[in-house]
């Protein structure tokens, strides 16, 4: 019995040696920052998860658009036409003389 409690009194002196050395260290005050880096990293991966899953619901609704749409131009040959159409309401089809200025 008293082998027994001499190896607990052992091993709760080593425990508490332990402990004072990490106190000493003063490590505790790295574990939160340990911590917020790893949080901090795994919302930056989320965020970087959400915007790639973003990006390819964009390019996906293109995509339907332009498959649904295949009676239409392209979306790149409806932006020209849109813009043409805003300009040629305002501005007539003649070439510009810029010596004359």
């Amino acid at each position: 019995m008293l082998s027994m409690n001499g190896g607990w009194a052992s091993h709760s002196q080593n425990l508490q040696e332990k402990t004072q050395c990490y106190q000493q260290m003063k490590v505790g005050h790295l574990i939160p920052k340990t911590f917020k880096r790893r949080l901090n990293s795994i919302n930056e991966i989320e965020s970087w998860v959400s915007y790639t899953q973003s990006l390819e619901e964009r390019i996906n609704t293109i995509n339907e658009d332009e498959g649904l749409a295949s009676c239409i131009p392209n979306l790149q040959g409806r932006a020209q036409l849109v813009e043409k159409m805003k300009v040629g309401d305002r501005v007539p089809n003649t070439p510009r003389n810029d010596s004359a200025s």
